[in-house]
């Protein structure tokens, strides 16, 4: 079973870097939803496992699909 994260304040600045950075490096407009999904894989040294890859590649994530 995997643990249950509680999003935190480190949780919501990682996510405003990840989405800040791929607005500018990417112009790709990432929905917030996505970008703490990925703080917390990121946070956590852990890929993100999602079918939407396109988002979290421009987040710079590691993201595995199904």
């Amino acid at each position: 079973m995997y643990p249950v994260v509680v999003p935190r304040e480190a949780t919501a600045r990682r996510a405003g870097e990840l989405r800040a950075r791929a607005a500018s490096e990417t112009d790709r407009v990432v929905p917030t939803v996505d970008a703490i999904i990925a703080a917390v894989g990121d946070l956590h040294d852990e890929p993100v496992l999602s079918a939407n890859v396109e988002d979290f590649e421009a987040l710079g994530v590691t993201v595995e699909t199904y």
